[in-house]
């Protein structure tokens, strides 16, 4: 991903290395999340619906009854 944005800044001149900013839904969200704490690319940053705290992502969301199905239980409540 950066990889492109700093290709781009290469190719277009016109574009305003010094008012960028980065948006992203979902898993986007995640690396908007990600990248405004890595990099000092982006001025703004509008993450949405990302993950940003797996603790009460795990307590919050209903997604983790789906994941038990799809992944089974956690290995720390299997028995063996």
């Amino acid at each position: 991903m950066l990889y492109g944005v700093s290709a781009a800044l290469r190719r277009y001149l016109w574009l305003d290395r010094e008012r960028m900013g980065i948006e992203g839904v979902s898993y986007g969200g995640q690396l908007t999340d990600w990248l405004i704490t890595q990099t000092r690319m982006f001025r703004a940053a509008i993450p949405t619906a990302g993950i940003s705290n797996l603790i009460s992502y795990n307590y919050m969301t209903y997604y983790n009854q789906y994941e038990q199905m799809e992944f089974g239980p956690a290995s720390a409540t299997r028995t063996t």
